[in-house]
């Protein structure tokens, strides 16, 4: 299961409120990544997205939004607990997301036509 988080290069955000101090907050875009209908789910919950809403600067996906953070382009991100849980992401709640992977089998065309 998928759960959201919060994560800073700074490391100076370390809950939801302390985003109020910050100038631009990274998440995946709402209207088709999970991850970000998540992420706006927990500000909602939290009451602080619409204080922050301008400040919500979106990603095509949570890594997209992740690398928003590492490159400083924004001051947090709120993305996936699996990219951050050993940088010292802080767990923040919402949803637990359904995850589902598969492993393709490599093809080989070695000769074959």
């Amino acid at each position: 299961m998928g759960r959201v988080a919060l994560w800073s290069k700074s490391g100076a955000f370390k809950k939801l409120e302390d985003l109020r101090r910050a100038k631009r907050i990274g998440i995946a875009n709402p209207a088709h990544a999970p991850y970000g209908r998540a992420a706006r789910e927990v500000l909602e919950k939290a009451g602080l997205w619409a204080g922050l809403a301008p400040k919500v600067v979106l990603a095509e996906s949570v890594r997209q939004a992740m690398q928003f953070a590492e490159t400083g382009n924004v001051d947090a991100v709120l993305t996936s607990w699996s990219l951050v849980h050993e940088r010292g992401g802080i767990l923040v709640g919402g949803p637990e997301l359904r995850q589902t992977a598969a492993l393709m089998e490599s093809v080989r065309a070695e000769g074959k036509k």
